[in-house]
């Protein structure tokens, strides 16, 4: 796993993940100039961004910028993303809500894996609040199996699950993979599903550890 992290311009000390920075560079012009136009023909539309896995990364990074360059309250919906930057980053995303509008969902799904990337421990925050889906897949998911799970750093939900659990992030309300012929897979390298479950865990393991020492020297 490469957890490098890059510098961003949205705010003090920012940093995000230099692969997702690279996957919303790419296509970022492209975001902007669509929206403007889109907006110039219907201002009365709401902007809403949403994304799973790797595009609930670039989805966050789209909706910051949407609201930062452009000042557009774009609601942010993302389902098993991963933690896409450092605290002062996830601060700056979670407070758009207030400062320039547009909502933040980040939902997660039990056990899902990939939220629990990039590791705590390799300097990476949530975005706050987490939406947590309790129950399994396959079924239709009621209010009262969405738990609220504020903070940065909260192992309490998805962040405290472990495992290789890559059903859990196929299914979001409903099956997510319809188009494909299987479930996809975690770019592992040469580990095998065993490694990586340990590799996953060790980090879980890790991160209850730093964000209890968080949480209790006041951070949330």
């Amino acid at each position: 796993f490469l957890f490098t992290q890059t510098p961003c311009a949205l705010t003090a000390s920012c940093l995000v993940h230099t692969g997702f920075a690279l996957s919303w560079a790419e296509v970022s012009s492209r975001v902007h100039a669509g929206v403007r136009a889109a907006l110039a023909a219907h201002p009365a539309y709401p902007v809403v961004v949403t994304g799973h896995s790797l595009g609930g990364a670039v989805a966050t990074l789209a909706a910051a910028h949407l609201r930062a360059d452009d000042g557009v309250p774009a609601d942010l919906y993302t389902y098993g993303s991963p933690r896409v930057g450092n605290l002062e980053f996830a601060k700056f995303v979670s407070d758009q809500a207030e400062d320039v509008g547009g909502a933040n969902y980040r939902v997660t799904h039990t056990d899902d894996p990939v939220p629990r990337l990039p590791p705590i421990s390799f300097n990476y925050r949530h975005v706050s609040p987490e939406y947590w889906i309790q129950e399994g897949s396959d079924r239709v998911v009621e209010l009262d199996e969405v738990e609220y799970c504020p903070g940065y750093s909260n192992v309490e939900c998805n962040g405290g699950t472990k495992g290789l659990d890559l059903d859990a992030h196929g299914w979001y309300f409903q099956g997510l993979y319809g188009c494909l012929p299987a479930t996809p897979s975690l770019r592992r390298g040469e580990l095998s599903d065993e490694e990586l479950a340990a590799r996953l865990n060790m980090y879980a393991g890790l991160d209850v550890e730093v964000a209890r020492n968080l949480h209790a020297g006041g951070q949330s």
